[in-house]
């Protein structure tokens, strides 16, 4: 039977932002695989650069906290990545912990995206009480934009990853791009996933349209 709510372990990420886990295929951690941590960081860098933007500040490199600690570190950190403006100038740092996966692949652009926006406003005309911007959720939107952008198939292949041949499938159609081999597995998770969380909005809805007349 469809469950009433989807169960909290379906969703093994507490703000519903991905889906790791709910079906093996989806999983490219594979492609990251002989990546160096500073290399993930480096071509986050390179689509804000890409897009016109100054390179980070050196004090950027220097003074930010991006990688695991060590097993034997006295050391601790909170391992929830973060970035931010500390003097409203120059000065931008993140704390992230990236290894080579996935996830800290778009973890990293979307970090970014809070340090470019923060970059953006360190001009002179824009005085400091204002260089925070409008709302965190502005420069949570663009960290969020550009993470989706960094997960689109010909970005992953411009950068090296993620290495399929797209083809055109004559049996769905000329305008249905299907790709061989491993995309075609993730092609199939994906369907998965949006026909199981389906079935629970049906189910929802109907439940609603139940609460409604009987209240």
């Amino acid at each position: 039977p469809v469950p009433k709510k989807i169960p909290a372990h379906w969703i093994n990420n507490r703000w519903g932002q991905k889906w790791p886990g709910l079906v093996e295929a989806a999983n490219i951690d594979t492609y990251f695989e002989g990546r160096k941590p500073e290399w993930i960081i480096k071509t986050a860098e390179q689509f804000y650069t890409g897009l016109g933007f100054s390179p980070l500040p050196e004090s950027f490199w220097k003074k930010s906290d991006l990688y695991p600690l060590p097993p034997d570190s006295k050391r601790k950190k909170n391992t929830h990545a973060s970035c931010w403006h500390i003097d409203l100038e120059n000065d931008i740092r993140s704390l992230q912990s990236i290894e080579p996966n996935a996830r800290w692949f778009f973890t990293a652009h979307h970090e970014l995206g809070h340090g470019y926006y923060f970059k953006a406003y360190t001009r002179p005309e824009v005085p400091y009480l204002l260089r925070l911007g409008a709302a965190p959720g502005f420069h949570e939107g663009v960290g969020e934009l550009i993470a989706l952008a960094s997960s689109q198939v010909p970005y992953l292949q411009s950068r090296g990853v993620y290495l399929f041949l797209l083809r055109r499938d004559a049996a769905l159609g000329s305008g249905h791009l299907c790709a061989q081999p491993a995309a075609r597995s993730m092609e199939r998770a994906l369907v998965e996933i949006r026909f199981r969380f389906s079935r629970h909005r049906v189910a929802v809805a109907a439940r609603r349209r139940i609460l409604r007349c009987r209240y």
